[in-house]
Order: structure tokens, then C-alpha cells, then sequence
């Protein structure tokens, strides 16, 4: 019994930069087993994948950082910080330090055109939000919409909650970091999708 417990603790696969993601062989066997539900470090890794093969990719041309793929740290970071004792200002520079520049060294995140920012919904699910910087359009797209009900369910109440924090956080971050700023990201358009390609009206109103 020891020993399939040492061996489950086991660290199967370690990714160090731009910061260590440790992914153990319990990990593994939970995101296999549990009908699908992904741990989240397996995702963090797999967005860290995705992120080094876009720069890879795009290096030398000016596709460069025209997509920028945050891991679901920023999410859990604004959500905590949230309930700490900082101004809304100093907050705002900690997420900044720890989620947006100091991960991402290879380019200025600060001149992408599309920002995709994942986010995990009341149920342990995960979300995309989508943050078009050129046509200001905000576009969440969940994947559950269709197990759990139309856009006015308890999921999806629960999920505007979240679309609203994030888009809170982003604009806070945005205009903290980009000069002349003159823009909210509270005012763009918002509609989504769901797995199936169904179009999902989100409300923009602010709490």
C-alpha cells in the first residue's frame, strides 16, 4: 500500500520555466479517470505547450504575441486577491508581476491583439474568455452550456459572475499598464458560445 502511494506521488513529468508546474502520476490517473476533468495543473501545463509552440511558430515575424495565452493562475489570482487587505491599485500591480509579466519574458504582452484568459465555473468546469483588442469584443465560450441549461440557469448565473470579475481585472490591468487607456471593457459587446456552436447572449452588466 506504501509503495502505490509513493509511486502515485510520483513526479511523471516537471516543467521549470517561466515557473515550475510538477505533474505527479496520481495527477495523471485523476484527469484520465474522472470523466474528463482535467487537474489543473495538467491544463497549466498543456496552456504552457500551446503558448511555447505559438512563439515558436510566430518568432521573427509580426504574428508574434498577436495571441496571448494566459494559464488559469490569472483567475485564481484576481479571485484571491480580491479578499486580501490591498487597494484596488496595488492589486492590480501584483496580478500584473505575477500573471502577466514576469511568466512571459519573450515579448511585450502588452501589444497582443487577442488575449485568452481560461477561467473554472462553480461546477469545476473549465471556460474560455476571449479579449479582442481590435474589434473590442469580449467572447465567452462554455463548453457545459448545453448539459446545464439556457443562459438564464443557475450555471450560467454563476458564470456571468465570473465573466464580470475577469473583465473587471483585465480592464484594471489594462489601464494600469497601457498608456492613454480610453477605453472599459465593461462597455464591449459580449456573446458566446457553447460546445455546440450555439450562440450564448451574456449580460454586460457590472456588479
Amino acid at each position: 500500500m506504501i509503495g502505490l502511494h509513493f509511486l502515485a506521488s510520483t513526479i511523471w513529468i516537471r516543467s521549470e520555466r517561466p515557473y515550475r508546474i510538477e505533474i505527479t502520476l496520481r495527477m495523471l490517473q485523476e484527469t484520465i479517470l474522472l470523466l474528463g476533468q482535467i487537474h489543473p495543473e495538467c491544463f497549466n501545463l498543456a496552456v504552457r505547450k500551446l503558448a511555447s509552440a505559438e512563439v515558436e511558430t510566430t518568432a521573427g515575424t509580426r504574428m508574434l504575441a498577436n495571441r496571448h495565452f494566459f494559464n488559469l493562475q490569472f483567475h485564481s489570482q484576481a479571485r484571491a486577491l480580491r479578499h486580501s487587505w490591498m487597494d484596488q491599485e496595488t492589486r492590480t500591480a501584483v496580478l500584473i508581476d505575477n500573471v502577466v509579466v514576469r511568466p512571459f519574458p519573450k515579448y511585450d504582452v502588452f501589444n497582443s491583439n487577442i488575449y485568452l484568459l481560461p477561467f473554472v465555473s462553480v461546477d469545476s468546469s473549465y471556460r474560455l474568455l476571449v479579449v479582442n483588442m481590435g474589434s473590442r469584443r469580449v467572447l465567452p465560450i462554455d463548453p457545459c452550456i448545453d448539459a446545464y441549461g439556457g443562459p438564464y440557469s443557475f450555471h450560467s448565473t454563476e458564470t456571468r459572475k465570473e465573466i464580470t470579475m475577469l473583465k473587471q481585472e483585465s480592464n484594471n490591468v489594462l489601464q494600469l499598464r497601457i498608456p492613454g487607456w480610453n477605453t472599459n471593457l465593461m462597455d464591449w459587446s459580449i456573446c458566446g458560445k457553447s460546445s455546440t456552436g450555439r450562440r450564448i447572449q451574456y449580460s454586460s452588466e457590472r456588479t
